[in-house]
């Protein structure tokens, strides 16, 4: 989306939307997540070490796809969750 957001920011947002707060769980990286996969684990540690915001707006218009605010995007997520779609 067009925001850089923390992920304490995207957890804040996610209770916003629910309407109640979230349980959170600090650990080190995706290393003790049972039952991930390997290839999942990677991603999650790669994830890890990501901070750095940039300027999605150039991306956006050479591939034509919409930049979507995260508090938008889970609002939508929510209700199709709820419809179970």
């Amino acid at each position: 989306g067009p925001q850089a957001l923390s992920w304490r920011e995207v957890v804040a947002t996610y209770e916003a939307v629910l309407g109640r707060p979230l349980d959170v769980r600090y650990g080190q990286a995706a290393a003790g997540v049972e039952g991930m996969a390997p290839e999942v684990r990677l991603l999650f540690d790669a994830m890890d070490h990501l901070a750095s915001a940039f300027d999605t707006g150039p991306l956006s218009l050479e591939f034509g796809v919409p930049l979507t605010a995260l508090e938008a995007w889970t609002r939508a997520s929510v209700v199709m969750s709820r419809r179970g779609l």
